[in-house]
């Protein structure tokens, strides 16, 4: 009975504990700063700016993109309600996965206004231009003295041209620049595309009309070489151009190769008139949005003012 209490009694021990742990982890979880989604390369949710300076900022950030290929994005929100903003920092940049896919250069500026906090959060790629120790001085010397005179947008474009200095001191790969379809389109070189339609419809088609018939056959290699040419294009007017073309092209050459088979079965029939070319003729016609970065280790500084 004595083993029984003990035993007894060290359950309900363990199962308090438990329920003790649980509640700590829920405690927790909920003073975790849910992430919003990134729309933009400035994210005010403190209603510190205004719309016309943050279109400065926007602007100022975009043209560091377009020069350097990293991604800079800000975000300032009214507290982070007890969670270390460090921590908080890197779970956002790796959420927004910031920076370029490849590159992973990528810098998440966060202003915890009632906290009086700063962070510079600073991806593996850029910790070579941008250690901890220059991050620390961008705070404390571009950005916390105007913050300190309520200056928010002269503290946040000082820290942004200090950032930006020291990423193009850095050695990355050059940006690529963005392009819409007419420029891809453009670049293209054209007969290019019209040898791979014709190659495409005379192999590929020929083995698809065999499969699947003529009609349909033909819709493949048309349905195809619209899908492969827009991936190397991305350009819709190639793409229905392509498609069209190895649509038409698949549906000719098979009566092209209908009639040449049709006049080599006039010589090769017997006399009970059958001919091999109208069985094989008759055989063969019978039958388808990223930054996308991210890669944040921990790199960068803290501050306030």
């Amino acid at each position: 009975m004595e083993l029984w209490n003990r035993w007894s009694r060290g359950l309900v021990a363990l199962l308090s504990g438990m329920v003790m742990w649980g509640a700590g982890l829920g405690s927790h979880a909920a003073g975790v700063i849910a992430v919003p989604a990134l729309q933009a390369r400035v994210t005010d949710t403190s209603g510190t700016l205004q719309a016309e300076e943050i279109r400065q900022l926007e602007a100022e950030l975009a043209a560091i993109e377009t020069d350097t290929g990293s991604q800079l994005v800000i975000w300032l929100l009214p507290s982070s309600d007890g969670e270390d903003i460090a921590a908080l920092a890197n779970r956002v940049a790796n959420e927004w996965k910031v920076g370029r896919k490849l590159e992973g250069d990528g810098v998440l500026i966060i202003v915890a206004k009632s906290d009086r906090r700063i962070r510079i959060e600073v991806a593996k790629a850029l910790e070579g231009a941008i250690p901890d120790v220059m991050a620390g001085r961008v705070i404390q010397q571009q950005m916390a003295p105007r913050f300190v005179e309520g200056d928010y947008l002269g503290g946040l474009r000082n820290g942004v041209a200090a950032l930006a200095s020291l990423i193009k001191a850095e050695e990355l790969p050059a940006p690529q620049r963005p392009s819409g379809s007419g420029a891809h389109a453009q670049s293209f070189n054209w007969v290019e595309l019209g040898v791979f339609v014709f190659f495409a419809s005379a192999v590929g088609g020929t083995m698809a009309r065999r499969a699947l018939g003529t009609r349909l056959g033909s819709l493949v290699v048309g349905v195809l070489s619209a899908a492969l040419v827009f991936y190397v294009t991305h350009s819709w007017l190639s793409c229905l151009l392509a498609g069209l073309g190895g649509f038409m092209l698949s549906l000719l050459m098979s009566r092209a190769s209908t009639r040449s088979m049709g006049h080599h079965a006039s010589g090769l029939s017997f006399g009970t008139g059958t001919t091999f070319g109208h069985d094989a003729g008759g055989s063969s016609a019978g039958n388808h949005r990223s930054g996308g970065g991210g890669n944040f280790g921990g790199g960068g500084a803290s501050g306030g003012w």
